[in-house]
């Protein structure tokens, strides 16, 4: 191995900015490989910007699928009124405990925490849910 002297002599002498001189009033300025703070801080930031866009599609893509949810869960209670009126004509109200049984897995449930329950027994009106609103119609497939 070459001492520390000869070794920093040949780095020296293969430096671009070395001029034949050294000595108390010299600068040489070596590179190293790698990044700058200013450069990181730019990849940084860069890809702070990028995260904050996905988050906001990602949000929005899932407050509109709760929105969804809820209005099938509102097209099954009026699906399963529609059975029971025809498994009981002439009713004019729905009786709770017969009503859960044209449910699979119980009376659904608004995704964010709204009630269907004000328009739920009723043969008259159409269900609602207090967060979303009233049942809306779905963009038909054919034009």
């Amino acid at each position: 191995m070459r001492p520390t002297a000869e070794l920093s002599r040949l780095v020296l002498l293969r430096h671009p900015d070395y001029s034949g001189q050294v000595g108390m009033n010299s600068t040489i300025r070596f590179r190293t490989a790698g990044f700058s703070l200013v450069e990181m801080l730019v990849v940084v930031t860069i890809i702070a910007a990028i995260a904050a866009l996905i988050t906001t599609a990602v949000m929005s893509a899932l407050q509109q699928q709760s929105a969804r949810v809820c209005q099938n869960n509102m097209l099954t209670i009026e699906a399963a009124k529609d059975e029971y009126i025809r498994d009981h004509p002439g009713a004019t109200s729905i009786d709770e405990s017969a009503f859960a049984q044209y449910f699979r897995f119980g009376i659904p449930k608004c995704p964010d925490g709204g009630s269907y329950q004000q328009y739920l027994y009723s043969l008259t009106n159409q269900v609602s849910c207090t967060r979303h609103g009233a049942l809306q119609a779905f963009p038909s497939a054919t034009p």
